[in-house]
């Protein structure tokens, strides 16, 4: 099984490049599942962590298949590090003890962090996003890359996207580090 997990801030391309693997990965013979990480219909703490232990659960109980799979999650567990205490004001550290029990969905994921110079993102709000004004557009994208550094998974890349003059170089780069 292939387990990916694309994190960033809104509007660094996330769904678009998830769009574009499972195009690359379509000829490839391969079930694909793409799991988006929101909140729970509960906002609370308790039920946050409940709905990312059974994410994980459900990771590792494919991984232990051994299938021909690529599990896609759209966010994880890092965002809500980042969101969580940005806008929520919640102990977040439940994140990092989750990492250690689940250590074989960790130690099996790939991650890729899109990351970008904050004015980028904020010319490309939709209005679905937690900020629109460029401090807290800031505070986000650091926030996100000490999660990134804290993380225990090992096999991850943080891509600026600021840095590319294309959507087709960003993929390229991206089936590059998953093939490899």
């Amino acid at each position: 099984m292939l387990h990916i997990i694309f994190e960033g801030v809104s509007r660094t391309g996330k769904d678009t490049h998830i769009r574009k693997l499972l195009e690359f990965y379509n000829d490839k013979n391969m079930e694909r599942e793409v799991i988006q990480f929101a909140k729970p219909p509960e906002n609370t703490i308790e039920s946050q962590f409940e709905f990312f232990v059974k994410q994980f659960r459900y990771a590792n109980k494919e991984l232990l298949k051994n299938n021909n799979k690529i599990l896609i999650w759209n966010r994880s567990h890092l965002g809500e590090a980042v969101y969580g205490k940005l806008y929520r004001n919640w102990y977040y550290n439940y994140i990092w003890s989750i990492e250690k029990v689940y250590s074989n969905v960790i130690k099996n994921a790939k991650l890729i962090l899109l990351n970008s110079d904050p004015r980028d993102v904020i010319g490309r709000d939709d209005g679905k996003s937690f900020s629109t004004k460029l401090n807290d557009k800031k505070k986000e994208l650091r926030c996100f890359r000490k999660a990134f550094k804290k993380t225990k998974i090992k096999d991850k890349i943080m891509i600026n996207i600021s840095n590319y003059s294309s959507i087709k170089e960003i993929t390229q780069d991206i089936i590059l580090f998953l093939i490899i």
